[in-house]
């Protein structure tokens, strides 16, 4: 129930309890209708020397008020958002808010309503700033948000009709209500529009289109609806209402409303107040523009990943290429867009630091703030935006909340006013200039609260062309984090979009847009689109030896990338040839120690034990993971992968207690820097209850791997590879114990 309607309620409940004291309503959003409210009280109460023209009618009433009657009386001040018409004086600029008898000196509106034993006053505002010009802060009662039970409630009273069809359930209503942010007027709103179309407007119909798009969620939320007892000259639209808010809080201070206008563009929840602080204007000249344009980089590459064959039992189709896929993450990890990809020995400056140093005047931090907008200024603008109920602060007291809606509705409002592509791009800068590196596992961390308003980024495409390609850089920075967590879906999404920015703005053979081909075909790869994979990374490599002749560091870059594809569909020829070229390339330019000459052994390692040679793969794993475990640590997500594929090695070997001790190992590491349900922890369980199998513990790897299907199951889906190798493994095991007890059943008969 909104506050109006909590005032209605009061009102009647006083009335109830007390039917001989004077309830006495006025709509109070500006002056007239605050005189407007003075003179029905007057003409209620028939009031003496009213009705002369030269009275001064906020006088007469508050004299009854004083003395006219010793009974009881409520006064309800309704929807007082603006209170500077009530405390200022004619003289401060009130004009035509007094009757022309009042001098200058006249006292305010709010004094005509007198403070006395026998009287109350009840005032409702949206904003909290507004009240404290009137009450102090202890006499303000904050009507908290409607929980999801009373809003379920309120719809289906508002709801004109009986629920008597499938749309009509009340798991639709309540995901209605929830879409709804759970607000009372859009409730109201959404009821209403229901019941005047009923019955060819269902629940889940007016749901499915809320959710269609944001276009439609404004259409729908425009409707303005006749609401009982909600004041006839109040607009009943949600989006109307609070865009009336909007332009009052822009007039009384234009720099909350900035603050409103960037924030309507971030995921509603976890807004890092470090992202906020941003305020300056573009400055960058024509010439700096061009520059830039000119330096500009490519992004970081996501990790292409894989795994290699499970070792459980008769499986099909194993997963052959787990080292490849991690020495590929090694390999990206260490690029800094196309910088030396191999080496950082060349001195080439970091062009994503030239973006970032070019962006710095967007970002004002708690150290360094600009065009003298300051600490103070900025808590200004945001107890500004709370008291409206706009906004809210969270517990750790550096990020905000907002409701969905409410963002939809500042858009609008921005668009409205030709402003929303200039904040649009704002919100692009602030968030380009605060994400951290891609492609470390160290960093993920800080990537975890900033990827979900990258993904609401990806749904706001600019138009501005240098915008869009900041833009496409940033889709790129996350498709790495995304690749890095296993959420190959997002990442493939977010690649499509800056791929086709790029081809578009740059042309197919730009050094951004072969980055990002090779990005998406090596998501192909792990998502098992193998034919697609190879398709792109062929392209990319002859472009490569075009541009870079066949010894650049890109185009050994491109070797390696489709050389792990061409393993995984048992192309070993080609893929060997690739691998031992880019090695003898990689090791007379940069030195046998260099990374990328790790992750070439490492791949050239997994080839050798699919063809058999286990002796030369092991030799080789354990100069790579001692290489890493120096360089990298030992619980480096790296690390622990060349760990596992040593013991796969070591398994098919048939040492199976040095296999199992490496599984541990990287199980328990896992466990604890990922999430037990995390992909590569549930890799670790598949490969433990494996090597258990083999050494005769089968009751002790079905209950593992039971639980692994359990778990990718629900992460993966039931028809993921990696589940159905689990299921197949599980099967095969079941299948050797039925055998081993009726084989024992047998020599007991005997």
């Amino acid at each position: 129930m909104h506050k109006s309607q909590l005032a209605i309620e009061y009102a009647y409940r006083v009335f109830e309890q007390s039917p001989e004291t004077w309830v006495f309503w006025i709509h109070a959003s500006n002056a007239p209708r605050f005189k407007q409210g003075f003179q029905e009280i007057a003409d209620l109460l028939k009031i003496p020397g009213r009705e002369n023209a030269q009275a001064n009618i906020f006088q007469l009433v508050r004299n009854w008020l004083l003395n006219g009657s010793k009974s009881k009386w409520l006064v309800i001040l309704d929807n007082v958002d603006d209170a500077r018409f009530l405390v200022d004086t004619p003289s401060t600029g009130q004009n035509g808010q007094a009757d022309s008898t009042e001098n200058a000196n006249s006292r305010p509106l709010e004094a005509y309503i007198p403070h006395c034993g026998h009287g109350s006053v009840l005032i409702t505002s949206r904003t909290k700033r507004a009240a404290l010009k009137l009450v102090d802060d202890h006499a303000i009662v904050t009507v908290e948000p409607m929980n999801r039970t009373d809003a379920l409630i309120l719809f289906k009273k508002k709801l004109e009709r009986h629920s008597g069809n499938d749309g009509d359930s009340d798991d639709n209503i309540m995901d209605l209500v929830e879409a709804l942010d759970c607000m009372p007027l859009a409730i109201v709103q959404a009821a209403a529009y229901i019941s005047r179309r009923a019955p060819r407007c269902s629940i889940r119909q007016y749901l499915e289109d809320f959710l269609e798009s944001d276009s439609r969620k404004t259409s729908l939320l425009e409707y303005k609806s006749e609401i009982l007892r909600r004041d006839p000259q109040a607009n009943n639209s949600i989006i109307t209402t609070w865009q009336i808010s909007f332009d009052h809080i822009r007039e009384i201070q234009p720099s909350a409303a900035d603050l409103l206008s960037l924030m309507s563009f971030f995921d509603r929840q976890g807004i890092p107040e470090d992202l906020l602080r941003y305020r300056a204007e573009q400055r960058d000249s024509q010439e700096k523009q061009k520059s830039r344009a000119e330096q500009r980089g490519s992004q970081e590459k996501p990790k292409s990943r894989a795994k290699q064959g499970k070792t459980g039992g008769k499986q099909k189709n194993p997963r052959k290429t787990s080292v490849i896929g991690l020495s590929l993450r090694s390999l990206f990890n260490r690029k800094s867009d196309s910088r030396a990809p191999l080496q950082n020995q060349d001195g080439d400056k970091d062009s994503s630091q030239d973006r970032k140093e070019s962006n710095d005047h967007y970002i004002n931090t708690p150290s360094s703030h600009h065009d003298g907008y300051g600490d103070d200024d900025f808590e200004e603008d945001i107890v500004v935006l709370r008291d409206y109920s706009f906004i809210s602060a969270n517990n750790d007291q550096k990020t905000f909340e907002m409701h969905r809606l409410v963002q939809l509705a500042t858009r609008k409002w921005l668009e409205a006013h030709n402003e929303e592509e200039r904040w649009k791009e704002r919100f692009i800068k602030s968030l380009e200039s605060a994400l951290p590196e891609s492609g470390k596992y160290e960093n993920w961390p800080r990537w975890q609260p900033l990827f979900p308003h990258v993904q609401s980024s990806a749904a706001q495409r600019p138009l501005n062309r240098d915008v869009l390609l900041d833009w496409a850089s940033v889709l790129c920075g996350a498709a790495s984090y995304a690749t890095d967590i296993n959420n190959y879906g997002e990442a493939e999404k977010l690649l499509i979009k800056a791929l086709e920015v790029r081809e578009t703005l740059l042309g197919r053979r730009a050094d951004e847009t072969l980055q990002s081909m090779s990005l998406v075909g090596g998501i192909y790869y792990l998502t098992r689109q193998l034919d697609a994979a190879a398709e792109l990374q062929l392209r990319v490599l002859e472009t490569r030896k075009q541009l870079d002749g066949v010894d650049g560091d890109k185009t050994l870059h491109a070797m390696f990338e489709l050389s792990a594809t061409y393993v995984d569909q048992s192309k070993n020829d080609a893929a060997e040839q690739l691998l031992v070229q880019a090695k003898t390339i990689v090791t007379g330019k940069y030195g046998p120690d260099n990374p990328f000459v790790l992750a070439l052994l490492a791949c050239l390692s997994t080839l050798y034990k699919i063809q058999g040679r286990l002796e030369t793969a092991e030799q080789i794993l354990v100069e790579v993971l001692n290489s890493h475990r120096n360089q990298l640590g030992t619980d480096h997500p790296e690390t622990l992968e060349n760990m596992a594929s040593l013991g796969r090695v070591y398994l098919e070997q048939e040492r199976f207690a040095a296999a199992e001790e490496l599984f541990l190992q990287v199980l328990a590491t896992r466990k604890m820097i990922l999430k037990p349900d995390n992909p590569e922890t549930l890799y670790s369980k598949h490969d433990l209850a494996c090597v258990w199998s083999k050494e005769g513990r089968l009751t002790e790897a079905i209950a593992l791997m039971k639980e692994c299907i359990q778990s990718r199951t629900r992460v993966l889906g039931p028809e993921h590879p990696d589940t159905l190798d689990s299921y197949s493994a599980l099967d095969y095991w079941r299948a050797e114990q039925e055998k081993l007890a009726n084989k024992d059943q047998s020599k007991q008969g005997q």
